[in-house]
């Protein structure tokens, strides 16, 4: 349960692809230099078994704060093991900080009230900010990373692996 509240994802996945094959759909995904107006959804760099990418924020602008992906792929008896890791953006990281801080200064600003009042009212009031907070992050780092990983499980022609 704990796992699904943090803003990470791994998912592991199969292919019939061949470890070239899913290079070649990679660089036909990903903008690997510098480049004005290109068609290719993500920028990022590719290495021999593994790619980190970001979607693009449109034809122009390549910088973007959608998240990370990270990917690496072996085969092993035919089968060719992907492996893709979503994080959020650092900036995103910073942002989501930055706005934490008053809500830390209300929370302990709240519990102190409550040792004084032992009013159950006042430590549930205490928690909105937070819950509200961290609730938005997460919400818009699964939007944003659910998205991502269906483009790349239908672009490399991925199955999730059965454990």
């Amino acid at each position: 349960m704990f796992k699904t509240l943090l803003p990470y994802r791994k998912i592991c996945c199969e292919s019939n692809l061949s470890p070239t094959e899913i290079k070649q759909l990679l660089e036909q995904n990903i903008i690997t230099c510098f480049s004005l107006l290109n068609s290719k959804p993500y920028y990022g760099r590719i290495t021999a078994y593994d790619f980190s990418a970001r979607k693009k924020y449109n034809a122009i602008k390549q910088e973007s704060i959608n998240p990370s992906i990270n990917g690496t792929y072996k085969c092993v008896d035919n089968i060719t093991t992907v492996t893709i890791t979503t994080t959020p953006h650092i900036i995103l990281i910073i942002f989501v900080i930055l706005f934490a801080i008053p809500c830390l200064l209300f929370f302990l600003n709240g519990i102190s009230e409550f040792l004084k009042s032992f009013d159950i009212i006042i430590l549930f009031n205490v928690f909105i900010p937070i819950i509200v907070l961290y609730g938005i992050f997460l919400g818009f780092f699964l939007f944003q990373s659910k998205a991502d990983i269906r483009f790349w499980m239908y672009v490399l022609l991925l199955k999730e692996k059965t454990q």
